[in-house]
């Protein structure tokens, strides 16, 4: 039946009315495929761009994390792990009073203070109301106390010279941070 009214119509309207079959079909093909094949390709590079950004961000995070390793290998030595705060103090006074033997300087009192929370660790604080030594030794001592293992610093320090002498005497505070153990550690140290 359409057949047959196709074959009434004339070549003209034929060809027009093919034109127009085909015209709506690209249409149809367009509104069905080609518009949303394309709104994936579009969400797709948007996707690759947003991928690429959090690549080189990534890339920056792992060259960071490679030097705060290596800055951590190198630093492995200086918090330590105390087990009780009377251990913490008597290893802080031997390590001072070696480093003081070693350096020339004499101690003649040392004390501490109650160890005070910081954070998760704790903050040991040793005074020495009184030392003697020449002032290379001291500046030795200091030196050497500076730069040793497990975060020994100098939070204060007063001197004077004796008179008549090349000795000088004073007082310091030496502090070092060290970290609590937590019963997490206690079970994998046994």
């Amino acid at each position: 039946m359409i057949w047959d009214k196709f074959q009434k119509l004339s070549p003209r309207e034929r060809g027009l009315l093919a034109l127009a079959t085909v015209a709506v079909l690209a249409a149809v093909g367009n509104f069905l495929v080609v518009q949303p094949t394309l709104v994936r390709l579009k969400a797709m590079d948007e996707e690759i761009e947003k991928k690429v950004v959090l690549r080189e961000k990534n890339n920056v995070m792992l060259e960071d994390r490679l030097l705060v390793e290596e800055e951590y290998r190198i630093a492995g030595g200086l918090l330590r792990v105390s087990k009780s705060s009377a251990e913490a103090v008597e290893d802080i006074k031997e390590k001072v009073g070696e480093l003081a033997g070693r350096t020339g300087v004499a101690l003649d009192s040392i004390s501490h203070r109650e160890p005070t929370p910081l954070g998760h660790c704790r903050k040991y604080v040793i005074e020495i109301s009184r030392f003697q030594a020449r002032m290379p030794d001291l500046l030795r001592f200091l030196h050497v106390l500076s730069t040793s293992e497990g975060m020994l610093r100098v939070s204060r320090l007063s001197i004077k010279p004796k008179k008549k002498s090349e000795m000088v005497e004073g007082s310091l505070a030496i502090t070092r941070v060290a970290l609590e153990e937590t019963p997490a550690q206690v079970t994998t140290a046994e």
